[in-house]
């Protein structure tokens, strides 16, 4: 096709002697037709392959990352789908308050733009949240927040690994342009996240609901598998509502049982924690494993002191106010408190709700109370 050209340009710019016979002309000529069909030939060829080696090249970064962004805003509008875990009790209680908050957050000018869910692993937090938005439109979830890498760069490929605080609000401007309709954003941040991550998901989701406000009303939620990862917060006092995610109620612990089809008398060791009573068939099995945990927390002189004053306060556990009363006694500062709770969550932890220390469940007071009986035969 090149030298098709070449000579077609040769035989258009060459200049026609004036001596040039008839039969000479004639011949110019039909090369010169050859020559234009030639051109329209190519013409068409490059006019079909063009865009096919156009499709064939990879799309930039940035086309990439729109197309997933509007992929999201799309699945945004539909009627979120959870598949709730079996079997499930409904938290009436807590759907309520959970409820309130939501509607409270939808109000002109409302100061509820942010949700900070809280309890102790695997006690039902995430079901309790995604109940209330099931078949509702505008809610954005996902599950792994720490992985999101979220801040202001932009140079990464955005995907479910790497969404930046600027394409969240990229996301959330296309959903709200097309619906005019308030904005539900939900993190999720695993247990074993970095408090850097934490405090660097938080900062850009309270960016998002309060800076942005004026142009577009967003409702973000915070769900932590760790309680404790709140304490990776800023001290921004009003910034958000807590919502704490506790034990069942006793009816609720009895129809969760009734669906495992387990003996009702395993509350008396277990409790009403979702996490203990999901081992209801197994409870053999489960109460060797509370006593390997509690020796394992009993390694710690400090652990070892706060279970023996929690166990002192029977059901109550440990009130605030009184470790407060006994500060003097103690053998570790009281600033160090929740440092020392927090490895040993499996077997006790800091109810907010109760503002109290408590055990998990009832067997694992039993369970320190006997080995530290057997220690002082020994």
């Amino acid at each position: 096709m090149g030298s098709c050209a070449g000579r077609c340009h040769q035989l258009y710019e060459a200049v026609v002697p004036d001596d040039v016979d008839a039969e000479e002309d004639a011949q110019l000529r039909r090369r010169r037709e050859r020559c234009t069909l030639c051109l329209a030939i190519l013409s068409v060829v490059v006019a079909i392959i063009i865009p096919i080696v156009t499709a064939m090249i990879p799309a930039s970064k940035e086309n990439v990352c729109d197309a997933y962004l509007t992929s999201l805003a799309k699945d945004m509008m539909l009627p979120y789908h959870y598949d709730l875990p079996q079997p499930y009790v409904n938290r009436t209680v807590l759907s309520m308050e959970l409820a309130k908050l939501v509607e409270r957050s939808q109000a002109p000018r409302s100061q509820v733009r942010l949700i900070v869910v809280l309890g102790r692993r695997q006690v039902g937090k995430t079901s309790v949240v995604l109940e209330q938005f099931i078949k509702k439109t505008n809610v954005y979830y996902h599950k792994d927040a720490r992985a999101m890498q979220l801040g202001s760069d932009l140079d990464h490929a955005c995907g479910s690994q790497h969404l930046s605080s600027g394409h969240m609000q990229r996301i959330v401007g296309k959903v709200y342009e097309r619906s005019r309709q308030n904005i539900t954003v939900i993190f999720d941040i695993p247990h074993n996240a970095e408090d850097a991550d934490v405090t660097r998901v938080y900062e850009d989701l309270k960016g998002m609901v309060y800076d942005d406000a004026r142009r577009r009303p967003v409702l973000g939620i915070i769900i932590l598998s760790n309680h404790y990862q709140v304490d990776a917060f800023p001290r921004d006092k009003g910034r958000f509502r807590t919502l704490w995610v506790g034990d069942l109620e006793e009816s609720e612990a009895s129809e969760y049982i009734g669906k495992l089809q387990a003996d009702g008398s395993v509350i008396k060791d277990m409790g009403t924690g979702l996490k203990e009573l999901a081992w209801a068939n197994d409870l053999h099995r489960w109460k060797k494993e509370v006593e390997y945990s509690v020796r394992h927390a009993r390694a710690s002189r400090h652990a070892r002191k706060l279970m023996a004053m929690i166990a002192e306060g029977g059901t109550a556990g440990l009130s605030m106010t009184r470790l407060l009363t006994l500060e003097d006694s103690l053998s570790f500062p009281l600033e160090d408190v929740f440092h020392i709770v927090r490895p040993f969550s499996e077997v006790f932890y800091f109810d907010r709700k109760r503002d109290a220390f408590l055990f998990v469940s009832p067997h694992h007071r039993v369970a320190f109370q006997e080995q530290m009986t057997q220690r002082s035969e020994l």
